[in-house]
């Protein structure tokens, strides 16, 4: 891998960072919740998260 290619891939995590934090608390559950999903994990949505995630 080359260290263009290197810089890159810390940049596109970077911005996905900033992304995230700049979510409220409740919109970040459901962002976990849908790439723990996408990534094939088995765990359940966590509780807290779907009572939230009807409030907004």
């Amino acid at each position: 891998m080359d260290a263009g290619h290197q810089w890159l891939k810390e940049v596109q995590g970077l911005r996905l960072l900033r992304a995230f934090l700049r979510l409220p608390p409740e919109k970040r559950a459901e962002v976990i919740a849908f790439a723990e999903n996408l990534a094939g994990g088995q765990t359940p949505p966590r509780q807290d998260a779907g009572a939230r995630a009807g409030k907004g």
